[in-house]
């Protein structure tokens, strides 16, 4: 139901957006009789944001990795003591 409640507040804002999509084929299955299909849509969506949310964690993980190894390679060529690198 959450994915109907979200396309309604969409509607209701004047938006025409996927939230409105995926409750339209929510609710049709659902008013056909197909709850078969409309658990299946619901599942799907359940399952993309599980994905999502997954994938921008990596990401953002790998990025902050990045960022740390470049940091660390930058102080490291500028020498212990912030210098060109050389110790003499």
């Amino acid at each position: 139901m959450k994915y109907i409640r979200e396309g309604l507040t969409a509607l209701w804002h004047g938006e025409l957006s996927v939230a409105v999509l995926d409750a339209t084929a929510v609710t049709v299955s659902m008013v056909r009789g197909d709850f078969a299909t409309a658990g299946s849509v619901m599942f799907m969506l359940n399952l993309g944001e599980i994905l999502e949310d997954w994938t921008h964690k990596k990401s953002v993980a790998d990025l902050a990795g990045a960022m740390s190894s470049e940091c660390g390679q930058g102080l490291a060529a500028k020498g212990r003591y912030g210098g060109t690198g050389s110790h003499w």
